[in-house]
């Protein structure tokens, strides 16, 4: 039950910080949602998502990083893979 209010909580959290997006908020959310279903993501299931062209792909992810949504876990150039670190955290 603690689990569950925690996830709901980081939800209110989340959607109030996506709405600094302004016009990207919308795709943002769409990229958030898929994200509690499979908290690791890279560049191209946020494309599939989305339907975004790569640089507004890549674009949007940095916008998620900055809010502290998505945290880059490989420290590669190519090949990046995202995690949704706050929700995984609930979890541990």
């Amino acid at each position: 039950m603690e689990t569950f209010d925690r996830i709901l909580q980081l939800q209110r959290d989340v959607d109030e910080r996506i709405q600094s997006l302004g016009g990207r908020a919308f795709n943002a959310q769409k990229v958030v949602e898929a994200l509690y279903e499979n908290p690791v993501t890279i560049a191209e299931d946020v494309k599939k998502v989305t339907g975004l062209t790569k640089p507004s792909v890549y674009t949007l992810i940095r916008e998620l990083e900055r809010l502290g949504i998505l945290y880059e876990m490989t420290g590669a150039k190519s090949g990046r893979i995202y995690s949704f670190k706050e929700y995984i955290n609930l979890f541990t």
